[in-house]
């Protein structure tokens, strides 16, 4: 199986499709498909990359506990033909990353690093170390965390006598990435301070997507061990006997209120209401059509199999002017960072 998830090796996107695939699954390390960004790790299900392959899985962070929604990935899911199969919440700690040379630097501390490397969601679960032990370094986003290690131990080599790279370092600052542990023993890298991020219980939340037209083809090629519910959607029969994580059940819509009608949110959160049913998380992203118009994500406990919630999926249909129903799965909570429900 080919799973396209956000590059290079070492980002916490990988640790996620590690976990979820060997881990959870047991079914072995797939081929994974590094992409540039969210936004490529999605297409990469649609559109080949320059050796003409595509994924059967897509695993892409939908929501942080401390920075919330993904942007990005929350417009892929309105605008692309997806399902969701499965989600997995993983604990994220956050690492102060430098070249072997730097911390063998006489006197180094972290007060003394003077450019950070790091996806913009790193620096910004951050900020209180920042502000403490790096206020007067200087910062370069970059596409992941993984990246931005992978950049230090670039410019190490290079200072070290190393194959030059293009763009690599011309004077003597001194740099660090923040980035996982991983990160750091995939490029060897030191860990000059580890869990530095504002929040010991920082988690993201990723999505695995598939195609929604080879719901079939993933049930018969990637997962035959498993179980499928009448739904498609993927539960280990063993997950509760293992002990690798807990799991329940959810759903996870769309919808689009009618417009310009007082009240046309509430009649639609009003259905849950009526039907007993547990929404876990309701967000509001701009429809990009015009100033004050907005689409809602939702997600509530319970499948569509179940006939109270199909009657209640079938009201709100009624009562907006578009629903989608991304898929219903079981989510899997790993470690003690994940988010309880």
């Amino acid at each position: 199986m080919k799973v396209s998830i956000l590059g290079p090796a070492g980002s916490y996107s990988e640790i996620a499709a590690r976990t979820f695939f060997e881990t959870v699954y047991g079914c072995g390390i797939p081929t994974f498909l590094f992409c540039s960004s969210i936004e490529n790790t999605a297409l990469r299900l649609f559109d080949p990359d320059e050796n003409g392959n595509t994924s059967d899985c897509a695993v892409i962070p939908i929501e942080n506990s401390i920075e919330g929604a993904v942007g990005v990935s929350m417009d892929l899911l309105l605008e692309k033909d997806v399902s969701i199969v499965a989600e997995l919440v993983l604990p994220v700690n956050h690492c102060l990353l430098v070249s072997e040379k730097t911390a063998q630097t006489p006197g180094f501390s972290p007060e003394i690093i003077d450019v950070i490397y790091s996806h913009p969601q790193g620096l910004y679960q951050c900020r209180t170390y920042i502000q403490k032990h790096l206020k007067n370094a200087s910062f370069i986003e970059v596409d992941s965390t993984s990246k931005a290690a992978m950049r230090i131990a670039e410019m190490g080599a290079e200072e070290e006598g190393g194959p030059a790279n293009a763009g690599g370092p011309t004077d003597a600052k001194i740099r660090a990435a923040i980035a996982s542990a991983e990160a750091g023993k995939t490029y060897g890298l030191k860990v000059a301070d580890c869990q530095i991020q504002d929040h010991l219980n920082n988690s993201t939340r990723f999505l695995i997507l598939i195609r929604s037209k080879t719901l079939q083809f993933l049930k018969e090629r990637a997962f035959h061990s498993h179980a499928f519910d009448s739904n498609v959607h993927i539960l280990p029969e063993n997950l509760s006997q293992t002990g690798s994580g807990s799991v329940f059940y959810k759903t996870s819509v769309i919808v689009s209120p009618l417009q310009d009608k007082p009240g046309a949110l509430f009649h639609i959160l009003e259905v849950f209401s009526d039907y007993s049913i547990n929404l876990t998380r309701i967000e509001s992203r701009p429809s990009k059509k015009s100033l004050g118009e907005y689409n809602f994500y939702i997600d509530f406990e319970g499948a569509p199999s179940n006939q109270n919630v199909a009657d209640a999926l079938k009201l709100v249909e009624k009562r907006c002017l578009r629903l989608k129903i991304l898929g219903t799965y079981g989510r899997i909570l790993t470690g003690d960072g994940g988010l309880k429900q």
